[in-house]
């Protein structure tokens, strides 16, 4: 089960309560409409939605569960794809919705690669559209706001950070350095107990080696740098730490800023021509099997993205996976590993 905001007009619900329509085009081969955004195809009946009016009302004014389609259910929608709906909770939009700033304000679809909560025009662009899929702890904050019930913050043993601390617990395993990013750092090592301390002791790695934030700094990549959630190291020479592995855990489907990340490391590895021989590996982890999946095609699909993944050793896995270690994580650590000449393990 999937989790969406669908933007659709406040006259389209007074037309049918009970229909969402999604924009589509002609396929002409078929002679029939289809969904004109890929990302329709993935709606599937139990998935849920908040059902959000932009201006003038720029609410929420309910949330619904799909439950049939795609299909054409209305005669006079004429040029869109239907999905037959029905409300979670009654809606009452007299006295039920949740705001537009309220939105924003509490949901993690709102904010950028550093956490802070977008404003102005960078807040609205993310509503542009039709179809914006949402993870289930946002799906559940509308929840409570359209029920009036207090936001909670998120407990400091969030999925993300366990999926972070997870990663910084094994580099000690792999013998290298781990450094957390710069957002995360205070809240995964807080959650560290007394008895994982010996795990990580001595093998830590507060802020980044000096070489390699004073060349992001020149070319400007350094706070890209800063936020990869874990970075793996090896002390090459005394003092002199080069990246085994860069590891983003995504829960939040934020493709984007991952490759953003992956990207300024790359790019400030091939700014000096001592250091082009460093080629990390890259691991984007899900939160899970299906995550995964959604995550490998998506990258095909994008073609600065897939050529980035085609010429590094980039690879996808769920928490799961490199929760228990699987055969095929440890083999291409252990691999990479071997690989460099002064590894003596």
């Amino acid at each position: 089960m999937k989790n969406w905001i669908i933007i659709h007009h406040f006259s389209s619900y007074l037309e049918h309560n009970d229909l969402i329509g999604i924009p589509a085009r002609l396929d002409k081969e078929a002679n029939e409409l289809v969904p004109k955004y890929s990302a329709a195809e993935e709606i599937q009946n139990g998935d849920q939605f908040a059902y959000y009016c932009p201006a003038p009302k720029k609410v929420v004014i309910g949330l619904f569960e799909i439950i049939d389609g795609p299909g054409i259910f209305a005669d006079d929608w004429n040029d869109s794809i239907h999905f037959r709906i029905k409300p979670i909770l009654p809606v009452d939009l007299d006295t039920n919705s949740v705001p537009y700033h309220d939105l924003v304000n509490n949901l993690n679809y709102f904010k950028d690669n550093e956490g802070k909560v977008l404003i102005g025009p960078s807040a609205s662009f993310k509503l542009k559209g039709t179809i914006k899929s949402i993870d289930n702890e946002d799906f559940n904050k509308i929840l409570k706001l359209y029920k009036k019930t207090e936001i909670i913050p998120q407990p400091e043993d969030s999925l993300h950070i366990n999926m972070i601390k997870t990663s910084h617990l094994q580099a000690n395993q792999f013998q290298c350095y781990s450094f957390v990013g710069s957002q995360e750092r205070n809240r995964v090592y807080n959650n560290i107990s007394d008895n994982e301390e010996i795990y990580v002791s001595g093998a830590t790695m507060e802020d980044l080696p000096s070489w390699l934030s004073d060349i992001g700094n020149q070319l400007g990549t350094q706070q890209r740098i800063r936020y990869i959630d874990n970075l793996w190291f090896f002390e090459e020479s005394p003092g002199f730490y080069v990246p085994f592995a860069a590891i983003e855990h995504e829960k939040d489907a934020n493709l984007r800023g991952v490759m953003d990340r992956f990207t300024g490391l790359n790019n400030t590895l091939n700014s000096n021509k001592h250091l082009k021989e460093i080629n990390p590996l890259y691991f984007l982890v899900a939160k899970d099997s299906t995550q995964a999946y959604s995550y490998e095609r998506k990258i095909n699909e994008h073609g600065e993205w897939r050529l980035f993944k085609r010429d590094h050793k980039f690879f996808i896995f769920s928490k799961p996976e490199i929760e228990n270690r699987t055969p095929k994580y440890v083999q291409i650590l252990t691999e990479h590993l071997k690989s460099i000449p002064y590894y003596e393990g």
